[in-house]
C-alpha cells in the first residue's frame, strides 16, 4: 500500500472512531499508528477526502455523529449540516450564485454541493471562501439561490 492511501486508510478510521477537534490532534493519533504526517500533508489529504470541521471536529462525507458514525448519511442531509454551518451569505449576480463562507470552507461546501446539487446548478467553481455556482440563467440563478437561503434558515 502505498504511504498516500495508507495516510487515507488511517484518517478514515480515526475519524470514523472518534472525535478529532484539529489537525494536531489527528497527528499525534495517526502518529500512534505508525503513520507520519506533516500538518501541510494532512490538511492536503482532509482536503481531499472531502473533510469538513464543524465545531463538533472534523468529519468525513461517509461519517456522521452519534449513533450514524461510519454510516454513508445521504448527502442531502450532510449538505443542510454544512451549509448550515458555514455559508454566510448568498448572492445572485446574474446566472452566478456566490456562496460566502469562513476562511477555508468553501471547497469542503462546494463538493458536498457537487454530490447533491440541485437541478439547475451547472457546476462550482471554489476559492478559499467563496463558491461561485453555474447555472443556465438568471431564473435558475434566482432557483438556486433560494434553495441554498432555505438550507441554511
Amino acid at each position: 500500500m502505498s504511504d498516500r492511501r495508507r495516510r487515507f486508510a488511517v484518517i478514515k478510521e480515526v475519524l470514523t472512531r472518534g472525535t478529532i477537534s484539529s489537525q494536531d490532534e489527528l497527528q499525534r493519533e495517526m502518529a500512534s499508528r505508525g503513520v507520519e504526517a506533516t500538518q501541510a500533508t494532512l490538511s492536503r489529504d482532509l482536503r481531499e477526502l472531502g473533510a469538513i470541521k464543524t465545531p463538533a471536529g472534523y468529519r468525513l462525507p461517509t461519517a456522521g455523529g452519534g449513533s450514524d458514525r461510519g454510516r454513508p448519511l445521504d448527502p442531502a442531509v450532510e449538505l443542510r449540516i454544512t451549509a448550515s454551518t458555514f455559508v454566510q451569505h448568498v448572492q445572485q449576480a446574474a446566472s452566478l450564485v456566490v456562496v460566502k463562507t469562513g476562511p477555508g470552507h468553501a471547497s469542503a461546501l462546494a463538493s458536498w454541493l457537487d454530490r447533491a446539487p440541485h437541478p439547475d446548478m451547472v457546476g462550482t467553481l471554489a476559492g478559499d471562501d467563496t463558491i461561485l455556482i453555474a447555472t443556465g440563467g438568471s431564473d435558475e440563478a434566482g432557483r438556486v439561490t433560494q434553495w441554498l437561503r432555505s438550507l441554511i434558515s
